[in-house]
């Protein structure tokens, strides 16, 4: 099983790969409240837009899983969102904001 984590646009956060999801970042006034992406294999990863001063969206391991992690980063003006790939047989789940998101049997 293989995800992919990313920023779209300037407000919401993307899965896709095996588990597909999309949510609305949520913002608290006008800074950017951290999201917290946890997958079943016990990965935690830190989601943020515009908060190093960039129109980036950053992403940052809290945990670490049993997948096998890559990342890339993100550059301003250009792709402007890191990219966490995540693969691995415990990467079943997915909860993003409040939403549990499943993998799609073949």
């Amino acid at each position: 099983m293989q995800i992919e984590v990313y920023g779209y646009s300037d407000d919401l956060i993307e899965d896709s790969g095996d588990i597909s999801a999309e949510e609305p970042a949520h913002t608290h006034g006008d800074d950017e409240v951290p999201q917290l992406v946890c997958v079943s294999d016990g990965t935690v990863l830190s989601v943020t837009y515009g908060q190093d001063g960039t129109a980036c969206w950053r992403i940052v391991p809290l945990v670490k899983g049993t997948a096998a992690y890559t990342k890339t980063e993100g550059v301003e003006d250009d792709d402007y969102t890191d990219r966490v790939t995540l693969t691995g047989d415990d990467v079943r789940w997915v909860v993003l904001n409040n939403y549990l998101y499943r993998a799609r049997k073949g």
